[in-house]
């Protein structure tokens, strides 16, 4: 079992950003000597949700003050970004990291995003296979022999390390919600979300990335779910 931690860096209300910054730092400085395996930076822009447009030049300060710990992406929206510049900058990256990168990419799902950086959303998903660019030819077996590229199995606690149970309306902002862009029965249409575990509850806690076998994801979206082998 491999673990990292990522760096959030939500604001919080009463004090300036560089301090929360500072204390993001501060914490990312901790990584390696507790023995974690990974350190993950997030991009978002123009929200509270995480202070960490470029997840690419911060990674590159820890790259400097760090030796054995995987750096990671989580993500890097492909939709935002000139190709040619974002692979040099990814080039760049992993060599002053000595080759510790591990690429995570999205597509990003806020309207007030896309909007910030002047980019239709409609454009989202061209913009995204362009960037990324698998060849045609060899797609399906590069995805197929892929150990990364993974869906994300959301675990959460329900007891403290003393066996204490989590009250966890405390990790909650209810004041946070975004809009996306979706689809039903063909029809596009705006969702206003409220925060899940994953899309922007995340206030006041850190997340914890652990590495386990694929066999432990075994999702449940519909009913019909419940009746595959893994849940009998």
């Amino acid at each position: 079992m491999k673990v990292g931690i990522a760096l959030n860096m939500l604001t919080q209300e009463g004090r300036p950003d560089a301090a929360v910054l500072g204390d993001h730092l501060a914490l990312g400085d901790l990584a390696e000597p507790l023995g974690f395996d990974s350190l993950f930076a997030l991009e978002h822009h123009f929200t509270g949700y995480a202070m960490s447009p470029s997840p690419t030049q911060l990674l590159s300060y820890f790259a400097g003050r760090t030796k054995r710990v995987t750096l990671g992406t989580a993500v890097i929206v492909l939709p935002w970004h000139d190709p040619v510049r974002l692979a040099e900058e990814i080039a760049l990256l992993d060599i002053l990291a000595g080759g510790r990168l591990l690429l995570g990419f999205g597509r990003g799902a806020a309207s007030v995003e896309y909007a910030g950086m002047r980019i239709p959303m409609g454009e989202a998903r061209g913009r995204f296979v362009e960037t990324a660019q698998i060849d045609p030819e060899v797609r399906q077996e590069m995805l197929a022999g892929s150990t990364h590229f993974n869906p994300v199995d959301i675990v959460c606690a329900l007891r403290d390390r003393h066996g204490a149970p989590y009250d966890l309306h405390r990790f909650v902002d209810p004041a946070t919600v975004f809009i996306s862009s979706k689809s039903h029965e063909g029809r596009p249409l705006k969702a206003l979300e409220r925060p899940g575990l994953w899309n922007g509850a995340m206030a006041a806690w850190n997340t914890v990335f652990v590495e386990v076998p694929d066999a432990t994801f075994a999702p449940v979206k519909t009913v019909m779910d419940l009746l595959r082998p893994e849940h009998q």
